[in-house]
Formats: C-alpha cells, sequence, structure tokens
C-alpha cells in the first residue's frame, strides 16, 4: 500500500491512497461509499493526516485496504475520487516529531569522502524545520556556498522503541519512503557539528508516497514460500544518468533486480514493469528494448552462481563475516598473485565496490610487507 498527504488548489491537508496511476482522496473516498450503503470505519470519513493513521496501527491500514473492495477506487457511486499527480501538489510524507540520520553509513561513501567507516553507528537529526516536499524547490541560503544532496532511504517508525532486539525492530517499522538528505557542507565541516549544516530550511525534502512495511514483507513471504511474487520488492537503478557511456547517445538504460526463487525460470518481465509503472506512469511507453535473465539463465551464463544466486552465499550475519570459509585473510589465496574479491568474499554481495577494495588491500600489505 502506497500513502500520501496532499493538497489540491484552494484545498486542506488530505490523506492519500495510490491506486493505479491516481492518488484517491481517503477521507472522500470512505464518504462517497457510505453514501453508496457500505460502512467503512468511522474515523476514515475525516481522516487527513499520516500519523492518525500510523497511531492506529495495522488494523488502519486494514481498513483502509477495505475502500478498495469491488474496485470502486476510482469511480464510487458514479463520483470521481482519483486525481491524477499532475493535479495535486504533494505534502511532506508525515510530519514526524523528530528525524534521525545516520552519518557515513554506506562504507564506499565514507572512503569516497576520505574518512574510515564509523566504529559505531554515526547519530545525527534534522531539525522540524527542514522538512519539505516532493517537487517543492530548496532554498538556498546565502549563508552557505556548498549545498549538497543525498537520495537516502527513511524508514518511518510506526511504535514508540526503545532498546529494540534485532529480530524484533521490524515489528517497529510502518513503512518506508524517500528523503533528500540536504547538507550546507561549508557549515557543516566548519561548524564542528551537523545541525546547522543538515538542518536549514527545506534541507529535508520527505515522499511523495510512503509504501507500507506489509507490501515489502508479502513479497519477500511469497518467495520464502517458493513462489515468485505478485508485487515484486525491486531494486532500481538509472545509472545512464551519470555515466553517458552506459546508453546509447540521447538513450538511457535502468537496471532492475527482485528476488525470485532459485532456480526459477519464471519471467518475472511483466510484474517488475507493472512495479515500476505504478511508481513512474508512462514508463512502459518509454521502453525500447528489454535484456532478461532469470536465476536459470544467470546459473547457465556462470556457474558460480549457483541456482541464479548473484550473492555468493546466505545472507546470514556468519556468512557476511566468513565467508568463503573463516579465515583470517580471506581474499589472499596460496598463489601470491592470485587474490578473491567476488561477493563470494566479504562483505557479501552489493553494488559497493568492497570485495575488490579489501582484497586490493590484501594485496598491497602481501606484496609490500
Amino acid at each position: 500500500m502506497k500513502l500520501a498527504q496532499f493538497k489540491t488548489k484552494d484545498s486542506k491537508q488530505r490523506l492519500g491512497l495510490a491506486v493505479d496511476d491516481v492518488v484517491c482522496d481517503v477521507a472522500e473516498l470512505a464518504r462517497v461509499l457510505a453514501g453508496a450503503g457500505t460502512a467503512p470505519a468511522s474515523w476514515l470519513l475525516e481522516a487527513g493526516d499520516m500519523l492518525d493513521v500510523i497511531g492506529r496501527g495495522e488494523s488502519a491500514l486494514g481498513e483502509i485496504s477495505a475502500l478498495l473492495n469491488g474496485g470502486q477506487a476510482r469511480h464510487a457511486g458514479g463520483q470521481v475520487v482519483g486525481y491524477s499527480i499532475d493535479e495535486i501538489e504533494f505534502l511532506p510524507a508525515v510530519r514526524p516529531s523528530k528525524i534521525l540520520a545516520i552519518g557515513r553509513n554506506y562504507v564506499d561513501h565514507a572512503i569516497e569522502g576520505g574518512a574510515e567507516p564509523p566504529s559505531k553507528p554515526l547519530l545525527f537529526n534534522k531539525l522540524p524545520n527542514s522538512l519539505s516536499a516532493h517537487n517543492a524547490p530548496i532554498a538556498l541560503s546565502n549563508l552557505s556556498q556548498k549545498v549538497d544532496y543525498e537520495a537516502e532511504l527513511a524508514v518511518v517508525i510506526g511504535r514508540r522503541a526503545r532498546q529494540v532486539s534485532e529480530a524484533n525492530a521490524l515489528e517497529h517499522v510502518f513503512g518506508y519512503t524517500l528523503i533528500n538528505d540536504v547538507s550546507a557542507r561549508d557549515l557543516q565541516f566548519g561548524d564542528g557539528q551537523w545541525t546547522r549544516g543538515k538542518g536549514l530550511d527545506t534541507f529535508a525534502p520527505l515522499g511523495p508516497f510512503i509504501t507500507t512495511r506489509d507490501e515489502i514483507a508479502d513479497s519477500e513471504a511469497q518467495i520464502a514460500r517458493g513462489t515468485p511474487a505478485e508485487r515484486p520488492f525491486i531494486l532500481v537503478g538509472q545509472q545512464s544518468l551519470f555515466d553517458p557511456l552506459r546508453a546509447p547517445a540521447g538513450k538511457h538504460t535502468v537496471w532492475a533486480y527482485c528476488h525470485i526463487p532459485n532456480g526459477s525460470t519464471f519471467d518475472m518481465t511483466d510484474r517488475v514493469e507493472a512495479q515500476i509503472e505504478r511508481f513512474a506512469p508512462g514508463f512502459r511507453d518509454r521502453v525500447l528494448a528489454r535484456s532478461v535473465m532469470s536465476p536459470a539463465e544467470v546459473y547457465r551464463h556462470n556457474e558460480n552462481n549457483i541456482g541464479g544466486d548473484i550473492g555468493g552465499g546466505a545472507n546470514t550475519l556468519l556468512q557476511f563475516m566468513t565467508r568463503p570459509f573463516p579465515k583470517v585473510d580471506p581474499y589472499a589465496t596460496s598463489a601470491r598473485d592470485v587474490y578473491l574479491c567476488s561477493a563470494s568474499t566479504p562483505p557479501g554481495g552489493g553494488v559497493h565496490g568492497m570485495c575488490g577494495y579489501h582484497a586490493a588491500r590484501s594485496a598491497t600489505r602481501r606484496v609490500f610487507a
């Protein structure tokens, strides 16, 4: 489920529910259905705040989902209750009491900045005045000459949490959204602490949608049961935005990946494209060509990827630290001129380059020791 906060011309804040390529006003939809003889939860008739949904817990999501029964989201009782994205102005996806962030959370980003990854989480906060919305302008202050931005995943906490165990952590997550971590780098590093550099007005655009945790959990649960997901959880990259050599002149390439049962021959093309279309309407109309590989085809291409597993092993803490087997230096081999740098070495698979980085450091130590 995808939820948002928005407004239309001359309207107050509304709670939105994404249905195909439109955004439905939850309260308006509930009132129309009530007038047509159904009985939605009474609080939905005036619903307009994401915090209200979060505070009501999982039951609220079930009650919102029930509004879609019968396929009446767009035209309930003959009345249009859906708005195209062009008709609305997104507001911050939620107005939280605090925004906590973790600095240098990506190892390669820390190294890129000339810093070692922190041994403990490096926490900082974004101030409430920095909160802004999708497509809203970012105000550039005359206090700074070095404004930077970072696209980040935002985790929306749904329940009060303190000293929560890793095993129970996801029970406290309401959903996920996007945040632009805008920074005034000269203030951030010149002040000696990060509050001002991270907290200027409009420096935290949030949204547009929150994807609730149940959608991702349901997708991954289907995979665990050995079934291709109806609505897969997808990782998408458009590298040609930053490297024009990745695509023909005037064109772009998009890379998409989703989980699927080991060794499967099922073609996920339609389901992957349908998911992207949900978040980027019109995507399919722009596709000129496709290159698709199922897990079985990945294995035929490279038999090291058993069953199509490009991760080089199980995604467990023990595997991350000890793959391919327990060894002080897992990158070195008995041959002094051969080193391992694949996803089968720590820290495992991912678009981070750290396996090669650590293999190079291993080789440097060995050669010049």
